[in-house]
């Protein structure tokens, strides 16, 4: 998904080059990066801001990917960002005038993104373009190698804070808590 949106991104921001070569190669990008990426600019623009944040989670992912926890919450925080970064593009091509209000704090429901018509009809598409990729990966096929109770316990905790951005510290700290709210 993040590809997705790259093209758009580089228009816009021409002279930004990092977001491709991460892309082209996360492992590299860690190696001579950390999680470290440069600051976006154009971060009043809301698009640019949930880009921006899906290679803070595609970092995390990469870095923490024996934790299954930690792995699986940044990609799909990853994807929405993307997908949310497609959804405003869209919404400020539709309707710059409700942009414009959004910069100045006046935030109306039926003037923003999920307001938008043109922007959920991108939200679907896109995440009508996840699913499909999950089903030609046969995701239903990979074997569990994890305790799925003690993982749908922290996706619910994940969501019900609002699918932030959660590094192995916080979830081994929260699976400490799980597990103790269990009796294990």
């Amino acid at each position: 998904m993040m590809h997705r949106y790259l093209p758009i991104f580089e228009k816009q921001q021409p002279d930004i080059i990092w977001p491709r070569q991460l892309l082209s190669d996360v492992g590299k990008w860690v190696e001579q990066f950390d999680r470290s990426v440069p600051d976006i600019e154009a971060l009043d623009f809301s698009a640019n801001v949930s880009y921006s944040l899906s290679f803070d989670a595609i970092l995390v992912a990469y870095s923490y990917r024996d934790n299954p926890f930690a792995l699986t919450s940044a990609c799909a925080c990853a994807v929405e960002s993307a997908i949310h970064a497609s959804r405003n593009n869209v919404w400020a091509t539709d309707d710059p005038e409700a942009v414009e209000l959004w910069r100045q704090g006046r935030r109306y429901m039926a003037r923003s993104p999920i307001g938008n018509t043109a922007a959920i009809a991108v939200l679907e598409r896109e995440w009508t373009e996840v699913v499909d990729w999950l089903k030609h990966q046969e995701i239903w096929t990979y074997p569990d190698g994890v305790n799925l109770e003690i993982m749908e316990r922290q996706l619910d905790y994940w969501i019900d804070n609002e699918m932030v951005l959660i590094v192995p510290e916080i979830a081994e700290i929260m699976g400490k808590i799980l597990a103790v709210g269990e009796g294990e």
